[in-house]
């Protein structure tokens, strides 16, 4: 872990499994499938940058546009799966102060 390069001491860490089913349909009252759309750009956007080398390769292999359209026509279930860290480092600098606030930590 690389919050030991820092000084910071890791606390604990366990395993967080997300199940996120495909955005309900137009008549349900559910969240609009926020959280799968939310998704669905993090996992386009992440490997943004490794299509676009791929095509100033001449790699065919990232189809982004096709990927996305799929992933649209398909809404399948996303499964995600993670490590979720606790850790505390040895010192934090003090808090920043907005201009005309200094000495007050009432609004902090």
């Amino acid at each position: 872990v690389r919050v030991r390069a820092y000084g910071g001491a890791l606390l604990s860490q366990g395993g967080s499994n997300w199940v996120i089913p495909a955005p309900p349909g137009e008549n349900e009252k559910e969240d609009g499938g926020r959280l799968w759309e939310t998704m669905h750009y993090f996992f386009a956007t992440g490997t943004a940058g490794a299509a676009a080398r791929a095509e100033e390769e001449g790699r065919g292999d990232w189809d982004m546009a096709g990927w996305t359209a799929r992933a649209r026509a398909n809404l399948g279930t996303i499964e995600a799966h993670n490590v979720d860290l606790l850790f505390r480092l040895p010192s934090a600098p003090p808090p920043l102060q907005a201009a005309g606030m200094e000495g007050t930590s009432e609004h902090m």
